[in-house]
């Protein structure tokens, strides 16, 4: 279910690596190797940097930062490091309040995050090639390893014995580490309703739907507005880097020191032909005004279309997760 306020009506409408995959490999596949083009530091490492140091992921003798958040399986370590080349001089920070994959919150946001970012990027694919990804590699999410589609897809994005943690809540998840055993299976992270309910989500497509918003939202946090830019990781295959990378340097007044990445659109579609019925399955359960909200932010942001600028800075005042 779409959780938001509308008060108007809204119609349809760091790891470095010389040749980065262009999707989250992190630490295994199926067999349990790592891939070609996987990082050369662990997740493990950068894991543990970040709860060393908090949400900055970097050099943090940087003054200023690139800030980047996506969901798993988007092409986040892919992006990051194309980001570092891109503008050596300043460090890439994973995370506002939380993990890049994860809800970010603003009231427990450190300061230095909302304040000291040049820029933000926000990367997330779309839904029917991500959840087959996180099928095949359900990262965080061990109740839901070894499914077929159709189990998965309707399987309650939560454990099969439900934490009786008192600390499991919205803000902190059912969760004991960051990342052990394949795809992190020993380290459920399954996100939960926010408001304070303790409330799983139904299924992995109700949890996307609304951390599509609240990565959207977070835009609005930043300091000062306005140099936030969502893109979608089927747009950067089928047309290459440069635009983001050109509207990056543009908001922060910096030259770029990179050659943006041509387009590869053999890797946009990377898991079809997909099973018989899987397509009309998500079409018709996917949250399409969340999947919408989310074009329009990327629109805006990105290409500057004109009129998705005037329905982002519409919508961008009324929007919010709701409480259940």
């Amino acid at each position: 279910m779409l959780l938001m306020c509308l008060m108007f009506s809204f119609g349809s409408g760091l790891s470095l690596v010389d040749t980065p995959a262009p999707y989250d490999n992190e630490l295994y596949h199926d067999s349990g190797a790592p891939l070609p083009g996987d990082r050369t530091s662990s997740e493990d490492d950068l894991s543990a940097y970040f709860r060393e140091k908090g949400p900055i992921a970097g050099r943090l003798s940087s003054n200023k930062f690139i800030t980047l958040l996506g969901e798993r399986e988007s092409g986040t370590n892919w992006i990051a490091g194309h980001l570092h080349d891109c503008f050596p001089q300043l460090a890439v920070s994973l995370a506002v309040s939380d993990w890049k994959h994860f809800f970010q919150w603003e009231d427990r946001a450190r300061p230095e995050a909302l304040e000291r970012s040049e820029a933000t990027v926000i990367i997330m694919r779309k839904p029917l090639e991500w959840v087959m990804g996180m099928r095949h590699r359900p990262w965080h999410a061990p109740a839901h390893r070894g499914l077929t589609w159709n189990e998965f897809v309707k399987k309650p994005w939560t454990m099969d014995v439900p934490s009786v943690s008192p600390t499991c809540t919205d803000k902190e998840p059912c969760r004991g580490c960051i990342h052990r055993g394949p795809h992190s299976s020993r380290c459920p992270h399954y996100e939960l309703h926010p408001g304070g309910s303790r409330t799983p989500y139904e299924g992995i497509l109700g949890m996307r739907a609304d951390k599509l918003i609240n990565f959207a939202n977070v835009s609005t946090w930043m300091k000062p507005v306005g140099k936030t830019v969502g893109v979608w990781y089927e747009d950067l295959m089928e047309n290459g880097t440069e635009q983001l990378i050109l509207t990056l340097s543009r908001l922060m007044g910096k030259e770029h020191h990179c050659v943006p990445q041509p387009a590869q659109p053999d890797k946009k579609k990377h898991y079809q032909p997909y099973p018989e019925g899987y397509e009309e399955w998500v079409d018709e359960h996917v949250h399409s005004q969340s999947e919408l909200i989310f074009d329009t932010f990327s629109k805006a942001t990105l290409t500057g279309d004109a009129s998705a600028v005037r329905q982002w800075a519409l919508l961008s005042q009324h929007l919010e997760l709701s409480h259940p």
